[in-house]
């Protein structure tokens, strides 16, 4: 995975030499959408799970939500942490706290894979401001895509969990230097640079290949001799590679069963988001044909939850 983003980030960089207004505006683009809904997801929740865990109170949770995550999810009491946490902030955040826990031995590597299988989600802003607001111009699609969204998820760490109980770990550590506001922003920051451009490599790229000569023609080709497929294979394309632009692009085709579509592109995620896990927690914590099986688990239960949303509550 590091090769193939190196390779795209060479590509990108070659390409935007000669089209320079096209990256720009994509870049800009890009930007805009990281400060409007990443930082806001992300650096709140962090801050306050930093503040959490410098004083020591990220173990006392853990300790009370232990029997409960145990006995439904067969993971130890960090995992509640993980979901709440992940869910809350969005991808890539759960792979990242997944990845401490098991540095700090509360989480063998076999529970954080499960962790961050299950837990790697968007943000309910990103759901509820963007796309359906923004993208759908309906508020009201917002519970509906956030609940399949989490209850997928949830469904997927049901299904996927051991049939053994987990013992409660033997040793959890307890941080008694009181909370470290210059190391917790040092942190965030580095995890929003490294979010941040991936996003506007992915961006950028997508952008500049769909202006090509060639892209174009093949375009223009399908729409005029399959029209209905170009409008399901495009934004399938864009959502393939990077989830803002994928529901971008899904909510102007207008296309039949769009938000069955939409909940399973926001599962998936794109990807940049698996570039983004995968840079934090390395192949010894989850491999990437495991993580790629989740997201398309995780897809097709929210898909099916939006579906019988749609049927039971028609919008």
């Amino acid at each position: 995975m590091h090769m193939v983003v190196r390779i795209a980030l060479f590509c990108t960089l070659c390409m935007a030499m000669f089209s320079p207004t096209v990256s720009v505006r994509a870049t800009i683009d890009a930007l805009a959408l990281c400060a409007g809904v990443l930082v806001p997801a992300i650096v709140p929740t962090l801050l306050l799970y930093e503040c959490l865990r410098g004083y020591g109170l990220i173990w006392r949770i853990a300790a009370w939500c232990a029997p409960l995550m145990r006995t439904i999810f067969r993971v130890p009491g960090e995992g509640a942490i993980v979901l709440i946490v992940g869910f809350a902030s969005g991808y890539p955040v759960a792979a990242k706290l997944a990845h401490d826990f098991v540095q700090e031995g509360t989480c063998s590597r076999a529970e954080a894979s499960r962790l961050i299988c299950c837990a790697t989600s968007a943000d309910p802003l990103f759901v509820a401001s963007v796309i359906a607001t923004k993208l759908y111009g309906a508020a009201d699609l917002a519970p509906m895509l956030l609940l399949a969204h989490y209850g997928g998820a949830l469904l997927y760490g049901l299904c996927t969990r051991p049939r053994t109980v987990p013992q409660a770990p033997t040793h959890r550590p307890r941080r008694a230097d009181g909370f470290q506001m210059h190391q917790s922003v040092r942190s965030i920051a580095a995890l929003l640079a490294l979010i941040t451009g991936l996003i506007v490599m992915t961006n950028v790229l997508l952008v500049l290949l769909a202006h090509t000569a060639p892209i174009r023609a093949l375009t223009q080709l399908l729409e005029t001799h399959a029209p209905r497929l170009t409008a399901i294979a495009i934004p399938a394309l864009f959502a393939l590679c990077e989830v803002s632009l994928g529901q971008v692009h899904l909510a102007a085709a207008h296309i039949p069963f769009a938000f069955p579509i939409a909940s399973f592109a926001l599962a998936w995620g794109g990807l940049a988001v698996h570039a983004q896990v995968l840079a934090i927690a390395t192949p010894h914590i989850v491999s990437y044909r495991t993580f790629v099986c989740a997201r398309i688990v995780h897809g097709l239960f929210a898909a099916a939850l939006t579906a019988l949303y749609t049927l039971l509550f028609p919008i």
